[in-house]
């Protein structure tokens, strides 16, 4: 069976940090391949004008098109809108039987967890791979027994900082994949 790591968000833009999460995962042998699900419409961030999914999805699609084991996925565009996780991992599970599958959150979504719909379900049904976010301690020893704490530096680096800079008219560079800086730089983007 394949395990397939489940890094979800509106990557608005995707960044470098994001794909360092990803390539962690990998590293660290808790999955052998990881899933970008670009969320068309997150249901915390429903006040917050986003880039368009399509255009958020091909940023993802260019930054990750040469990693191994790596890939952008717009699996949740068919799905009903806001989705939710428990909705997606249902759906994932009923279209790739074969597959054991492992969500990937930040720190600060892990603290937030209690606030996600069906979450006790999400814990019971799936693991979950937390990486460390600035700001967000997690103390490993009382995690669930299927949550793991992703053994990684954190990065100080987040879509809503790109965004802001990118209204400042600051660069970029370095921040995000190169294939999509002048694209990201050129859209200006929203949020």
């Amino acid at each position: 069976m394949i395990t397939t790591g489940l890094f979800g968000g509106s990557f608005n833009p995707i960044h470098n940090g994001h794909i360092l999460v990803a390539q962690n995962v990998i590293k660290a042998q808790l999955a052998d391949e990881v899933w970008m699900l670009v969320s068309p419409q997150n249901p915390f961030k429903k006040d917050i004008e986003q880039t368009g999914a399509q255009q958020r999805l091909r940023w993802a699609q260019k930054a990750v098109a040469d990693l191994p084991h790596i890939a952008a996925s717009d699996f949740e565009f068919a799905l009903p809108q806001p989705n939710y996780t428990f909705v997606t991992l249902q759906r994932l599970r009923q279209e790739y039987p074969e597959r054991i599958f492992k969500l990937t959150i930040g720190a600060d979504n892990w603290q937030a967890f209690p606030r996600w719909k069906n979450h006790e379900e999400i814990l019971q049904t799936t693991p979950i791979i937390v990486y460390p976010r600035p700001g967000y301690p997690v103390d490993k020893a009382t995690l669930p027994e299927n949550v793991t704490l992703l053994e990684m530096e954190e990065f100080n680096i987040s879509a809503t900082q790109l965004r802001q800079m990118l209204r400042e008219g600051k660069s970029i560079k370095g921040l995000v994949p190169e294939s999509i800086r002048r694209s990201v730089e050129r859209k200006r983007i929203l949020g």
